[in-house]
């Protein structure tokens, strides 16, 4: 998953506060622009208690429920669009320390998304740009292993996409 985070909760539009989560969803080659597009969906959570129902070794029901503290959304996700150009992508590159060059070019490109996400967000809010009334400190990147729950056996991580 290339995706951030917010490490407090910040006010989400309209009236939401809660943990804002950045995901990038797609990628997009522009070969004829020289630049990639991303899909990023903004999605704002909030911790809550809720019943659930307790599952079985077997994985099935046991007719039993639980209080549990869940993840639920808040407002709905906001999705919007980012164009960046080789030579923005190259200079972010040399400036992640992130080779393109050699190992595995699709892991390569996937880290330079995910670390870049970050970067380019906290200079936005250097520069007094921050979405949701947010601080460079207060975004984290997500590790991978904390969002592998939310992932179906469908889906699959953003992978460039020639267009």
């Amino acid at each position: 998953m290339i995706a951030i985070e917010s490490n407090k909760d910040l006010k989400f539009f309209p009236s939401y506060v809660g943990k804002v989560t950045m995901e990038i969803d797609m990628i997009i080659h522009k070969p004829k622009q020289r630049a990639y597009e991303m899909r990023i969906i903004d999605t704002c959570t909030k911790k809550v208690s809720k019943e659930v129902p307790v599952f079985g070794e077997d994985g099935m029901p046991t007719g039993a429920t639980e209080i549990k503290e869940v993840d639920e959304v808040q407002g709905n996700p906001i999705t919007r669009f980012k164009l960046m150009s080789y030579e923005e992508l190259d200079l972010l590159a040399e400036i992640l320390d992130v080779d393109l060059t050699q190992g595995n070019p699709r892991a390569n490109y996937t880290e330079l998304f995910r670390k870049g996400l970050l970067v380019v967000t906290q200079q936005e809010c250097l520069r007094g740009e921050g979405m949701y009334f947010s601080q460079a400190g207060d975004w984290q990147l997500v590790e991978n292993t904390t969002m592998l729950a939310k992932q179906t056996d469908t889906e699959s991580p953003a992978k460039p996409v020639e267009e």
